[in-house]
């Protein structure tokens, strides 16, 4: 993506505060269309915060959310998913005792013009859904408790993108699996980029960020500090800008902000000694 083309979600200078803990301190970055981004970032770094903020799930106290170069405004996740944006969380939230089509369809039943549900269709659709990302499950009519880390993994991806159209937002999508299962959903994720899906991946994986992203952007204490294309950095290098030993390339912005402000203040605060020592003499003359 060049700079000058518009990303499919952007924030710009995004804020959250929790009573006196500022979770996000003006954080901004742009995920291009068709591309798989990461977003790294220590403990407390605020990555949980922004995709809350991203999917509705939270409001940003100040700042901009745009879809596709247009301000957005997200009250709810409901209205992310509206948009095409579809979130899988660590804890999948998938329903052990229904089966891989029940979970797929879950509150999204197909059903027919009478009201009557389409149990068949729902149960066709799901193989298709399947087969088409690749995803391997003895059969759509199993129930989710008898499939392994990174079948559940994949099927929660897979529910996402049937129903995501346009971007897909993955918590720490293999922290839990094996290394045979992590492989399995790095080849879904890398499947999906190359059906054109945008994916969002929270990954404390660096190794994982090198082999399947496009593009990286870093927080550091609630700012974004740093983004990159992949190829632009490797593996110290990103440790560096999550640590703060290496200075990041948006650090800068935050220190001119900074600046801006306090000379703002400096002149207001003049002003207003001015204004007040002018009162002064006034009075005394009058």
């Amino acid at each position: 993506m060049t700079v000058d083309s518009t990303p499919l979600l952007e924030a710009r200078e995004l804020t959250k505060s929790f009573d006196s803990v500022r979770a996000l301190g003006g954080v901004s970055l742009r995920i291009p269309e068709g591309e798989v981004t990461a977003l790294v970032g220590d403990n407390g770094a605020g990555k949980s915060t922004l995709v809350r903020c991203l999917t509705g799930v939270q409001s940003p106290d100040t700042g901009q959310i745009l879809f596709r170069g247009e301000p957005v405004r997200l009250r709810s996740p409901e209205d992310a998913r509206k948009m095409g944006i579809e979130t899988v969380y660590q804890d999948l939230a998938l329903i052990d005792d229904l089966t891989v089509w029940q979970n797929l369809f879950l509150n999204r039943e197909l059903v027919y013009p009478l009201g009557i549900v389409n149990r068949r269709g729902m149960i066709a659709r799901s193989g298709e859904i399947m087969r088409e990302l690749d995803v391997d499950v003895p059969s759509v009519r199993t129930t989710v408790r008898r499939m392994s880390g990174g079948q559940r993994q994949s099927i929660a991806i897979a529910r996402a993108v049937a129903w995501g159209k346009a971007m897909v937002i993955m918590d720490e999508p293999t922290a839990a699996l094996g290394v045979r299962e992590t492989a399995a959903v790095e080849k879904l994720v890398r499947g999906l980029r190359d059906r054109g899906v945008t994916v969002l991946i929270i990954s404390h994986d660096l190794a994982q960020v090198m082999r399947i992203c496009d593009n990286v952007v870093v927080l550091r204490r609630g700012r974004s500090v740093a983004a990159h294309k992949i190829s632009e950095v490797d593996g110290d290098r990103l440790v560096g800008l999550i640590t703060g030993a290496i200075p990041g390339n948006l650090e800068a912005r935050h220190v001119e902000a900074a600046t801006e402000s306090r000379t703002s203040d400096s002149v207001d605060a003049e002003s207003d000694s001015r204004a007040a020592a002018a009162s002064g003499t006034s009075e005394a003359a009058s």
